[in-house]
């Protein structure tokens, strides 16, 4: 608990419950009117998204705390007249926070194609089209 981002964290995800206990008030104050669009199902497909992207950044940061997220150690080539092509894809010469958040983007995009999806059936034009018909 020495580090700052620990802090950050913490206060982080209290901010995201109150927010979030915020809008259940809401909602339970507003459920009749609000109805027609179905906003529980929009509710929660949006605030997954913003809680995993969340919790998921802070596992991976643990993850590189414990030390089971690492960068290699590259050995050092003797040969130093050697002449050593680039290689674009060489991933051994990444920090750990180059690896975290590379692990960190790819788990985000793969999530996004899922909530992608789910937003398809949640946010249907159908919601809208009712609820102007009835106002």
């Amino acid at each position: 608990l020495s580090s700052a981002y620990t802090y950050l964290a913490i206060l982080q995800s209290a901010s995201q419950c109150w927010a979030l206990y915020s809008l259940v008030l809401f909602y339970q104050a507003s459920k009749t009117k609000l109805k027609p669009i179905h906003p529980l199902n929009k509710f929660i497909c949006i605030k997954m998204v913003v809680f995993f992207t969340f919790w998921q950044a802070v596992v991976i940061s643990f993850l590189v705390h414990v030390g089971i997220i690492s960068a290699g150690e590259v050995e050092a080539d003797t040969d130093i007249e050697e002449e050593v092509e680039y290689d674009q894809y060489d991933t051994s010469y990444w920090t750990t926070s180059e690896i975290a958040n590379g692990i960190n983007d790819f788990i985000v995009c793969v999530e996004m194609l899922g909530f992608a999806i789910a937003h398809i059936y949640v946010f249907t034009p159908n919601d809208y089209v009712r609820a102007e018909r009835m106002s």
